[in-house]
């Protein structure tokens, strides 16, 4: 029994191939469209895109899996998302959670630069993973001690996509209680 292969996605990744300077066997194109079905076609074709444009030797599915849009913002944003202290909330991914939890206490002796290496660091590994495995992005909130300072940031959480509003009006709740 054949599995299904996407068609826009081998073509696609055939001409990609080509641009960067090589091709692909039979074999190993339909081994890495396989490997891609778990992603949307769209996000995928931009990924290929983007390989046409960045990779310069050889295309491998790393390639391609690292430039595929998946909700996750590039370490650079999420450096930028951390809470500045505990007063903050912040809406962040699984990964930004962990990684920030290896800088935190870098941070907490003020050396930026050290927390900022072992952040990124963290956080490539985890996002990395979170790929290989398929994992769809997952956004939770962490609460700071300033309640009305958590109306924005859910808010933005919420016409970003990232929580419901149902979530974010329990959160809310004690602020009117």
């Amino acid at each position: 029994m054949s599995e299904s292969i996407n068609e826009n996605i081998l073509t696609a990744l055939g001409a990609t191939a080509e641009v960067i300077g090589h091709t692909l066997t039979p074999n190993a194109a339909r081994m890495i469209v396989r490997e891609l079905s778990g992603y949307e076609e769209s996000a995928v074709l931009n990924a290929l895109r983007k390989c046409s444009r960045e990779c310069k030797y050889r295309l491998s599915l790393a390639d391609i899996v690292e430039r595929i849009d998946d909700g996750r913002p590039s370490v650079e944003q999420a450096w930028g998302m951390l809470p500045k202290g505990e007063d903050e909330t912040t809406v962040w991914t699984n990964e930004m959670a962990i990684a920030y939890a290896s800088a935190s206490p870098m941070l907490q002796a003020g050396d930026l630069v050290a927390a900022r290496m072992a952040f990124k660091e963290v956080y490539l590994r985890e996002i990395a993973n979170a790929r290989t495995d398929m994992q769809k992005v997952k956004w939770s909130v962490s609460l700071g001690h300033d309640q009305k300072g958590r109306i924005g940031p859910l808010r933005d959480a919420v016409a970003n996509g990232k929580i419901s509003a149902e979530s974010a009006l329990r959160l809310c709740h004690d602020l009117y209680n």
